[in-house]
């Protein structure tokens, strides 16, 4: 069967397609009188285009507003055309619209999820010059798959057992991390031996640490000279004409957070790496974000690329007969006592984000490198953890992805 849309793909011959006005209505968003940061007797969420990324943080009066409920299909219909989510409920913001579904001819969830996989599709509709928009016509015109009833509960049944599984997996990684900040915050206070206890200020805070160690800033700790604590180049000077396939890795943000250092491929030739050489990153270094998600920090690992960091990353080298990377990174990483400094000291600067002198500022607590070893195999348990469930999410993210677009459409069948 050929679908009179050119946007829409063929379907199975037991398939039908059809404008999908002719299966949903739309409630649109509209501005209501009542909108607060804080919730308040009679007010509901306001779901506006924060949502997408999992934050409702406005409550708005329902009594002037439209509402979506939680089998409802959420588009961002004007700005961030084509966002597309559900199981929300509350008020609609002015630049959103739901579609409700006739839940006789559309299972709102298989619409939901042939809608997710088409959002690049639905964006590249998108109408206007200044503020972006949905066309008019847009519930006419956008057509959508219609399998028999059942096959499509068999889809949505499968889509949300895998999605299930992702969420479920995301939640263990994060408990897990969550753990492993609990753990090395009292291992500060206590060490691995148990030690007597001293107080001392950190940063904004007085807290107690074990009597035998020594409290010491990362200028401290950095090896002397330049090459011990070390910014990346200015953005301007690997800008993306001069990146490769192939030479001298980038490292970014996104290596440091997820703790993949195989993730991205912007490399830089020869000639570039060499003048960029001072901001070279080496296996035992640790690189520390301080732009965005700042003061986050990891190891490149011992069989990583040579390569440099970016200008939103710092790299830190360190004595290693007396101070553990592995321990300097997981306590500047993990730790209540550095994550107070850094709100404290990058809030004082004027902007957000990190640079070379607040760095420098951070005290951090230092056992001897026997007990800074004994830390690191307590905390490496939950490390192997989070790579597991890690491994294991990318997994099923992917097979989810792969999936939904082939059952959606019908190239794979549930009969």
């Amino acid at each position: 069967m050929t679908s009179k849309n050119p946007r829409v793909p063929n379907v199975p011959s037991d398939w039908s397609t059809v404008p999908i006005g002719e299966v949903a209505d739309k409630i649109p968003g509209k501005k209501p009188n009542v909108v607060s940061d804080e919730p308040q007797a009679g007010l509901k969420k306001y779901v506006t285009a924060e949502a997408y990324e999992g934050s409702i943080t406005s409550y708005a009066d329902p009594e002037t507003g439209n509402l979506c409920n939680s089998s409802d299909v959420v588009l961002v219909w004007d700005g961030s055309v084509g966002k597309v989510l559900s199981g929300v409920e509350g008020v609609l913001g002015s630049t959103m619209a739901a579609l409700r579904f006739d839940e006789e001819m559309m299972d709102p969830r298989f619409a939901y999820f042939y809608l997710y996989e088409k959002q690049e599709l639905i964006s590249s509709l998108a109408e206007g010059t200044t503020i972006l928009h949905l066309p008019r016509d847009f519930l006419e015109i956008f057509e959508i798959p219609r399998p028999p009833l059942s096959e499509q509960r068999e889809i949505v049944r499968l889509l949300t057992d895998l999605e299930g599984v992702r969420n479920s997996t995301g939640t263990i990684r994060s408990e897990t991390e969550e753990l492993k900040r609990g753990t090395i915050n009292r291992l500060l206070e206590n060490g691995v031996k148990d030690h007597d206890q001293k107080q001392v200020r950190i940063g904004p805070r007085m807290e107690k640490i074990p009597e035998e160690w020594d409290l010491r800033t990362v200028d401290e700790i950095a090896i002397s000279g330049k090459a011990g604590l070390r910014g990346g180049p200015p953005g301007g000077k690997i800008k993306k004409e001069v990146r490769t396939t192939t030479g001298y890795k980038i490292y970014v943000q996104e290596n440091i957070i997820e703790r993949n250092f195989e993730k991205r491929s912007d490399y830089l030739p020869e000639e570039k790496y060499q003048d960029l050489k001072s901001a070279a990153a080496k296996p035992g270094d640790i690189l520390i974000t301080t732009e965005g998600s700042i003061g986050r920090a990891a190891v490149l690992p011992e069989k990583a690329e040579e390569g440099i960091v970016n200008n939103h990353l710092a790299r830190l080298r360190v004595d290693t007969d007396q101070y553990h990377p592995e321990y300097i990174a997981e306590v500047i990483d993990s730790s209540d006592l550095v994550r107070s400094q850094i709100e404290s000291l990058s809030n004082n600067s004027g902007r957000p984000g990190l640079n070379l002198k607040i760095l420098k500022e951070f005290q951090i607590p230092v056992p001897n490198i026997e007990e800074q070893t004994d830390i690191i195999e307590v905390l490496g348990a939950y490390d192997s953890k989070v790579r597991s469930e890690s491994k294991f999410l990318d997994a099923v993210s992917k097979l989810e992805e792969g999936v939904r677009g082939k059952i959606v459409t019908g190239e794979v069948r549930f009969k």
